[in-house]
């Protein structure tokens, strides 16, 4: 039997559910990383990779597309959000 979580995001009365599956999921949040090689190895790792926000750059960087884009989305860049989008976030 796998790990099921309920991941839940609300935004402007909208209510966003997803059922995350799976031993490795990350949530990748903005900020600085401190070993860009670590970060690299574990989303190689990860089942579901969920961006919050800013750290939609690092995966983008990466070429790592997430499984979903949550937050307010007021530090994620719009050529970002269009990335993840056409890449089936």
């Amino acid at each position: 039997m796998c790990d099921r979580k309920k991941v839940k995001q609300t935004n402007k009365g909208v209510t966003a559910t997803a059922f995350v599956i799976g031993k490795e999921t990350m949530l990748i949040a903005a900020g600085e990383t401190s070993s860009a090689e670590r970060l690299h190895d574990s989303l190689a790792n990860a089942t579901h990779i969920i961006a919050v926000d800013g750290g939609l750059r690092h995966l983008r960087a990466f070429d790592e597309a997430p499984t979903l884009v949550v937050g307010d989305l007021d530090s994620a860049k719009e050529e970002d959000l269009q990335w993840a989008t056409e890449n089936g976030a």
